[in-house]
């Protein structure tokens, strides 16, 4: 008896009929629906980390890996997203929290850390939620681990655009300390 084995790579799923606009591509999961099958990889270097293209239109959730992820200063680490018009680096409603201490009201991004030393190293995930596509609002967190050393940073807000969001960045608050190692990966979902 033979067996054959089939692996569903992915599907396109259309709307409108035959001729209809392909909405979806990528692998399925069989539990929750579809996912967006987008996995880019970045390593760090620079003073930012940005998607690598343009956030697809139909993404409703994005997810960020953060393996590694150190910077040459203390600055604290941001999560800034923006739409068609640019990178959006005020107007933020965010706060983070740390075993040792917490702050509140950082307008510039969503905060992923304190002011550790320079070389501090982080691991963990950062998720967006679109919460409102009418005002193009999102949920954004970030739990990271620092992986030198014993340490645990949350970090969340939200954050409204003028058009659909288009890009996700990872900063410093300074501007200028850079990312001196790690990776970062970009999944998408609808």
């Amino acid at each position: 008896m033979a067996w054959a084995v089939k692996l569903l790579l992915g599907e396109v799923t259309r709307s409108g009929g035959v001729n209809g606009t392909p909405l979806w591509y990528g692998p399925r999961k069989a539990a929750t629906g579809y996912s967006g099958g987008t996995f880019m990889h970045v390593s760090a270097s620079g003073t930012t980390l940005d998607t690598p293209s343009t956030v697809p239109a139909w993404a409703k959730r994005i997810e960020v890996g953060v393996g590694g992820l150190s910077r040459s200063g203390s600055s604290v680490m941001l999560v800034q997203i923006g739409d068609s018009s640019g990178i959006e680096t005020t107007s933020y409603e965010a706060a983070t929290a740390n075993h040792a201490a917490s702050t509140s009201g950082n307008t510039s991004g969503i905060p992923m850390s304190g002011g550790e030393a320079a070389g501090a190293t982080w691991s963990g995930t950062i998720t967006l939620l679109l919460v409102d596509p009418a005002t193009n609002t999102w949920a954004i967190s970030a739990m990271l681990a620092r992986t030198d050393s014993a340490g645990m940073n949350y970090g969340a807000g939200q954050k409204s655009l003028s058009g659909v969001l288009t890009i996700v960045r990872l900063t410093m608050a300074n501007g200028t300390d850079t990312w001196d190692a790690g990776k970062v990966s970009f999944q998408y979902y609808s």
